[in-house]
């Protein structure tokens, strides 16, 4: 494209403030929460409304005209973002999205396109700032970069090519989409039937279990300490996925720390608190040596009572039905204590048709986690080719 390069700043108006029409109506406005923006230019339709007395302070205000990306991590890698026109008015939205009203010459349309482009999303993530899954997109810096600027009706004729070609690729991927969803539905509602038959009383999980927690990160020896890896939160993946073996921290433990901490195959690991809270997976395999946090649980199969992975697949049940949340201590963050996991319900039956229900979630799972690698495969492929065609006419 012969066009003349334009600076990001030159291009759009950012984070445009509320005008006086809007602050002094009566009316209610949408809010569009990060949770209602599927990807870019693709907004639930479900969303609440509220008056504009609740709204002019922790949100981000939005037009028709105007363009949005996010700018925390991982949405932006994610190509989260909102196309004005989709907005049915003057709209409220999560302040991790950057705002942009397009300048007079600059198309609505092909502003959005341009932010879906590696030229700006590659540099947008090298000036990422923060720590850990808060960095956000550093606004002064991408309001320096450059991007080619024709003519409007070259950019209306770029959009509406763009429009035509990637509506299609945008379909299909909606539909793996919901087929991805309508999969994972599906083997969410087996777990339920398996785990929790109907008709079957239930017992506290301290009745099959001794539960640990593990212990508080000691960053120097206490005297008489020796340095021992230890399973953490970020061990224990969503779907029962355990790693430990390319992701090893370490820190100080006694002798005593390590023997009553120890880890044994048929262990199940429940994550206690925080981002991944009520994850669990089973330790496939002794672990000499190694302890385990205080992010921890440790919950120790009596083997003649129940079946470690029956439990495992117990936990996953009620995590994804909210009734592990329900159990927790929470004040901002949910908490759940060993003496909060003593008290879970798990089905009072034996345990060889304890293992029979495991085994065929185990099959389930299998057939369920391949489908699903090769929706999200091909989705990665469509995703990609739209990219590239975005980027043949934008360039």
């Amino acid at each position: 494209m012969n066009a003349r390069l334009v600076k990001l700043k030159y291009l759009a108006d950012f984070n445009p403030p509320v005008p006086a029409n809007v602050r002094s109506s009566n009316d209610k406005f949408p809010i569009y929460p990060m949770d209602k923006i599927e990807s870019f230019g693709k907004l639930s339709s479900s969303v609440e409304s509220r008056p504009i007395s609740e709204l002019l302070n922790g949100y981000s205000y939005l037009e028709p005209t105007d363009v949005a990306y996010a700018k925390v991590t991982p949405c932006f890698e994610n190509g989260k973002g909102i196309l004005g026109r989709d907005l049915p008015g003057p709209s409220f939205a999560t302040t991790e999205l950057t705002v942009l009203r397009p300048k007079p010459g600059v198309d609505q349309r092909y502003l959005a396109y341009l932010l879906q482009t590696p030229d700006f999303m590659n540099p947008a993530i090298s000036s990422m700032t923060g720590a850990g899954g808060l960095k956000r997109v550093s606004e002064e810096y991408v309001k320096n970069l450059k991007f080619p600027l024709p003519s409007l009706d070259e950019q209306k004729r770029i959009a509406d090519e763009l429009d035509r070609e990637l509506t299609e690729i945008d379909e299909l991927i909606s539909d793996q989409q919901c087929l991805l969803n309508l999969t994972t539905e599906k083997f969410n509602a087996e777990l339920r039937s398996l785990t929790y038959p109907e008709g079957i009383e239930t017992v506290p999980l301290k009745r099959f279990a001794d539960i640990t927690l593990g212990k508080m990160i000691t960053p120097s020896d206490k005297g008489g300490m020796e340095v021992a890896p230890y399973i953490r939160a970020a061990n224990i993946q969503p779907g029962g996925v355990f790693i430990y073996q390319s992701d090893q921290k370490k820190m100080w433990f006694s002798s005593d720390e390590l023997s009553y901490l120890d880890l044994k195959k048929g262990d199940v690991l429940v994550v206690e608190g925080g981002a991944g809270f009520g994850r669990s997976a089973v330790l496939e395999e002794d672990l000499p040596g190694w302890g385990f946090q205080n992010s921890i649980n440790r919950v120790r199969v009596n083997n003649d009572l129940a079946d470690a992975h029956f439990i495992d697949f117990c936990i996953r049940a009620q995590l994804l039905s909210g009734e592990l949340e329900n159990l927790t201590n929470q004040s901002t963050i949910p908490h759940l204590t060993a003496e909060k996991l003593n008290l879970i319900q798990i089905p009072n039956i034996e345990v060889g048709q304890q293992t029979e229900f495991a085994n065929e979630l185990f099959n389930l799972n299998h057939r369920n986690s391949i489908l699903i690698a090769e929706m999200k495969n091909l989705i990665s492929i469509l995703l990609e080719l739209k990219q590239s065609k975005i980027i043949s006419l934008l360039n």
